[in-house]
């Protein structure tokens, strides 16, 4: 007999209770994480539809009293297609400072 893929959903909900506990959610800006990262090991993942790494080589560049938090980062990318039309670069950043 052929089935089709909506025969293959479950129809119940999942229980998810207690699957957060002791998680804190924080919502900030992105510019309020990048001052989180000064001084400790982050990873951070961005993309090239996003302008924050860019954003901050210029603010290195052209001001004088804010510090590119990414220079010397090391950075890993992984290139997508969704279709035929769209494209995009999936970019990790990270820092791992040793004591």
């Amino acid at each position: 007999q052929k089935q089709t893929l909506y025969n293959k959903i479950r129809s119940t909900g999942y229980d998810a209770t207690g699957y957060l506990d002791g998680i804190e959610v924080v919502r900030m800006d992105y510019l309020d994480v990048l001052t989180l990262l000064k001084g400790v090991s982050y990873v951070y993942f961005t993309s090239n539809k996003s302008q924050t790494v860019e954003l901050c080589e210029w603010m290195d560049k052209n001001t004088d009293n804010v510090r590119n938090i990414f220079k010397g980062a090391s950075v890993k990318t992984v290139h997508s297609q969704t279709n035929h039309n769209a494209v995009y670069t999936d970019i990790m950043l990270y820092r791992l400072n040793t004591i």
